[in-house]
């Protein structure tokens, strides 16, 4: 006889559970890609849980303390037993319906696992999965997992930890825009600033003609003397330079040396600048300081550096 093994107690339970979070992730609910992120500023909270658990007075207690502002619209329903699954479906469905709240948190206190068989629920997980509103399950604690947990857009350990991933911090908003609005009004008060010196342009721009044409006068007056100045100066710049250049010109001119005893001698090749241009008996004309005379060549007589220019 073959004898067959069949699971029993827990090990029944996994085996269905495990058969459920197979059927899901063959649907494509498990699948992380479809999870929504939560909104920043939520005005009205859906909470589905029980109206008389601690799961209800933990979250209101925290989302007080953090965000008064915020608005919880509660749908009550079982947390625990076999009505549960069908209980916590229908509270879903009246805060989908109700079409207020932003994101909807199904919250229950901490318990053992048999406390958690609820959401275990196949149709509860495929209705949560499936819900147009961004989804916060928050049954049990960390060390548990549910199939709620494995199809909401986010999970959170117990109810007040819910209350603290889906309302902002307030008093750290309220910091924020404490700083903010001191920015502006610094800002505003730059703006401002700015503002009236643009405005005492426009007023100074916009003088009467008469007082506009007298500093415009005023200025054509000192653009004058500064151009005359000018001038001035440049003109003794331009008469010094002017006399340095002469006096180097007249130190170039050959006819400088004349005054120092020298004379230019001038024949029938023009100046006289080596003894091989004259010969004997030639007539040449002598300049020297105060005019010119003639002379005769008497006698040649060769000296030192006697070569004729090239």
């Amino acid at each position: 006889f073959a004898h067959v093994i069949r699971p029993a107690g827990e090990g029944e339970q996994a085996r269905e559970l495990a058969a459920r979070r197979a059927r899901l992730e063959a649907e494509g609910l498990l699948d992380p890609r479809r999870k929504r992120a939560l909104p920043r500023f939520p005005r009205v909270i859906g909470l589905a849980t029980s109206p008389s658990g601690a799961a209800l007075h933990d979250f209101l207690r925290v989302s007080h303390e953090r965000f008064p502002a915020a608005r919880i619209l509660l749908a009550g329903c079982q947390v625990q037993g076999a009505e549960a699954p069908a209980s916590v479906i229908r509270a879903i469905e009246l805060l989908i319906e109700d079409g207020r709240a932003e994101v909807i948190v199904v919250a229950r206190g901490g318990g053992s696992k048999a406390d958690l068989v609820a959401f275990q629920d196949e149709d509860l997980a495929r209705f949560a999965a499936r819900s147009p509103i961004p989804l916060v399950s928050a049954v049990g604690h960390e060390i548990d997992t549910s199939l709620i947990d494995l199809v909401a857009d986010a999970v959170a350990p117990t109810p007040s930890a819910a209350a603290l991933l889906v309302l902002p911090d307030g008093p750290a908003l309220r910091l924020r825009v404490d700083d903010t609005a001191a920015r502006l009004r610094a800002g505003m008060n730059r703006w401002l600033v700015r503002k009236k010196r643009d405005l005492d342009v426009i007023r100074r721009r916009n003088l009467p003609p008469s007082v506009r044409i007298a500093r415009a006068r005023e200025r054509a007056a000192d653009l004058r003397a500064r151009l005359e100045r000018g001038q001035a100066s440049q003109s003794g710049r331009n008469a010094l330079r002017l006399r340095v250049l002469r006096g180097r010109l007249d130190a170039l001119s050959p006819h400088a040396v004349l005054s120092r005893g020298y004379a230019i001698v001038s024949g029938r090749q023009g100046i006289v600048r080596h003894l091989s241009q004259v010969v004997e008996g030639e007539r040449v004309a002598v300049a020297v300081e105060g005019g010119t005379f003639s002379a005769e060549v008497l006698a040649l007589q060769p000296g030192a550096g006697s070569n004729p220019p090239k």
